[in-house]
């Protein structure tokens, strides 16, 4: 019995190997593409500015990119299933201008008061709008 590590039809076990290697470099770029851009984009605007890569900015960024990850994996969800819904973009506006004029006070012009809400009062009133 002899033991035969390639046969005609298929190429040798080296080059399959190196194949295999280039293969998955080719695949993990495909893949991670936006992780490098993103990486990119940091690397060109830390040259680029003094003050983009400090601790104060990257806080400053992850609370913007909060604000607008909710609504974005609640979006996730619905296309995953098929679905789109136009509406969220509306319906998260409507709330903030809600929120922001519920902060403002609500002026009672029949009783001659301005009512100020508290934070925690405003958010549950901006969730059933």
């Amino acid at each position: 019995m002899t033991d035969r590590t390639h046969t005609l039809d298929s190429p040798p076990v080296a080059s399959k190997k190196k194949t295999d290697k280039s293969l998955n470099l080719a695949r993990l770029l495909l893949e991670g593409r936006a992780f490098i851009a993103l990486l990119v984009i940091i690397i060109t605007f830390s040259l680029l500015s003094p003050n983009y890569f400090t601790g104060a900015n990257f806080l400053t960024m992850a609370s913007h990119v909060a604000i607008f990850g909710l609504p974005a994996i609640g979006m996730l969800l619905v296309i995953l299933n098929g679905g789109i819904d136009l509406s969220v973009g509306s319906t998260l506006g409507l709330a903030g201008v809600m929120a922001g004029f519920m902060m403002q006070g609500i002026n009672l012009d029949a009783l001659g008061v301005v009512l100020y809400l508290p934070v925690w009062a405003v958010a549950i009133l901006t969730l059933v709008i």
